[in-house]
């Protein structure tokens, strides 16, 4: 059906780009069909009805009572190179892989897993760790000191090398 409009409302109209069509005060609705492929099938896939999302890490390692964390150097040759051991999926699916070496600090770790929680569908998917929790001691001075008064603890890291499946 079509009416003739304020010239106004013609121009509002005409901007909504596919919605409608205006023209010289006549207003024509546009209707379209879209063919949608029918998605595929995933029956086959077991969902783990136990833990779906991904688990908290800790921030910092617990050791017994009895032992300090350890202080090392910096072992920047621990990211260096691609990963050898943990390469490909588990279970073929999908997942997040490292394209270069670096370190993840625990505030990576938790984005990545609130993003993970914030996305996921609990009744049609789950989600698994594939690297461990942070683990290598960071150093670092404390605010206001000089040079040569030795090191504090400041963070655990976990460093993926580049290729390997961390998650999916």
């Amino acid at each position: 059906m079509a009416s003739i409009l304020p010239r106004e409302f013609t121009r509002a109209l005409a901007r909504t780009r596919g919605l409608c069509s205006a023209s010289i005060g006549v207003w024509t609705q546009k209707a379209g069909y879209k063919n949608f492929p029918v998605p595929p099938n995933y029956d086959h896939i077991e969902v783990p009805t136990e833990r779906q999302r991904l688990k908290f890490y800790q921030k910092v390692p617990q050791y017994p009572g009895n032992v300090r964390p350890p202080k090392m150097t910096k072992r920047l040759d621990l990211i260096r190179g691609e990963e050898e051991i943990h390469r490909d999926l588990l279970l073929k699916q999908y997942g997040i892989v490292a394209r270069r070496g670096g370190m993840l600090r625990h505030g990576h770790l938790e984005m990545i897993r609130m993003t993970i929680a914030r996305k996921i569908n609990m009744s049609k998917m789950f989600a698994i760790w594939r690297i461990d929790a942070p683990w290598k001691p960071i150093t670092k001075k404390g605010t206001g000191q000089a040079d040569g008064r030795g090191e504090g603890l400041h963070r655990p890291l976990r460093h993926p090398h580049q290729g390997r499946a961390c998650h999916h």
